[in-house]
Order: structure tokens, then sequence, then C-alpha cells
């Protein structure tokens, strides 16, 4: 999920920072499928997951010319927002918003289209515990030079939740791999609870 690139920077590409798109699907999948989500509906989440990097309207490279439109999707954009007054997270505001979409696409019946916002509120989730505070008072968001930032064995230095460090390899915590943070664990951990909240 953190892996730059996943492992293949000659075929692709992160300038700014951010996890593999295809990463968020597959964690994001095979946590559905952990939770007996069945059949194709995996896969679907997966996808809405995916899309938040791909779609133009939430694609973070798009961030050179509309920093501010793209970047709450992915970093707390909470003090360069127009549309965020209360000093809320904007990646909270983003999986409230999907999340209440998901219930609605679900009530009507439209059950594909919930899958697709059910994915996409679970990435701005993700990203709350992935990309934490990174850049939240600066104009643009980068971990760009930031060594580790996107590695599931890299934690948080601090509360602040702006850089990392190597956790031991001999660390383990409870149902997370040896030598894995507390940071993987909660991103993790949050889109069980996403998907759960869902099933209810």
């Amino acid at each position: 999920m953190f892996a730059y690139c996943a492992n293949n920077p000659v075929n692709s590409s992160d300038l700014y920072g951010y996890r593999d798109k295809d990463d968020h699907k597959s964690w994001t999948k095979s946590t559905a499928l952990q939770l007996d989500f069945w059949g194709s509906i995996p896969e679907k989440i997966g996808d809405g997951s995916r899309s938040v990097d791909i779609d133009m309207s939430t694609n973070p490279l798009r961030t050179l010319t509309k920093w501010k439109y793209n970047q709450r999707y992915h970093f707390n954009r909470k003090n360069f927002c127009d549309n965020v007054s209360n000093g809320e997270d904007t990646r909270l505001c983003y999986y409230s918003i999907y999340f209440d979409k998901a219930i609605a696409a679900k009530n009507s019946g439209d059950i594909d289209g919930a899958y697709d916002a059910l994915g996409k509120a679970i990435h701005f989730m993700q990203d709350v515990f992935s990309h934490g505070e990174i850049g939240v008072n600066s104009s643009f968001a980068s971990h760009v030079g930031q060594e580790g930032v996107d590695d599931p064995h890299y934690d948080w230095q601090s509360s602040q939740q702006i850089s990392v460090y190597k956790v031991p390899s001999n660390y383990k915590l409870d149902d997370c791999p040896q030598g894995y943070g507390n940071r993987y664990r909660d991103t993790m951990f949050i889109t069980a609870v996403a998907l759960i909240a869902y099933q209810k």
C-alpha cells in the first residue's frame, strides 16, 4: 500500500508523494474479501478507491494548476480550501460526503454506484492515516524527499504526523506484519471500519 509506485518506478511515477493507485485498490479489495464481501463486489469497491487517483476531478497530479481543488482529497487542506470553514480535515469531510452517497445509492437500488462511492470514501480515509498532517500549514502539500513516508515499515515520529522513522524489523503489533507500525495498522483498520459500517 505504501511502496513507491508498487516497486515499479520505471513504468510509474509518484511526483508528489502519493501512494500508488493500484495499492489503494489491492488493499481495499483484500480487506473486503476478508469481511465476506462476495463475488465481484470487492473488485468494484477497490476500483472505486483506485479511481480517486485516476479521475481528473480528484487526480493528485492535476494539482500543478488546481492544487486546492485536488489536494483536498489526499492531504489535509483545512487552511486552504474555500469550502471548509470549520477547521475540519478535508479528507474527513469528503469521506462523510461519499459514504453518505454510498448509503443513498444502496437504498435506491444503485448498487454499482454504491460500491464506487464507498471505494472513494475509503480512499479519503486511508489518506488521513497515510499522509497525516504533512503540508497542513503549507499552500502545497508534498512529501517528496521524505524517505520512507510511503513505506509501511515507517511510522510517525510524533503526534504531529509530519515525519517518519523506520520501525525496527523485529517490532510486532497484534494483527500486523512484523516490522510494520501503527500508521499502517490504523490505515488498514479504518478500511475495515468503513466496510463494516456499510454492511449495517
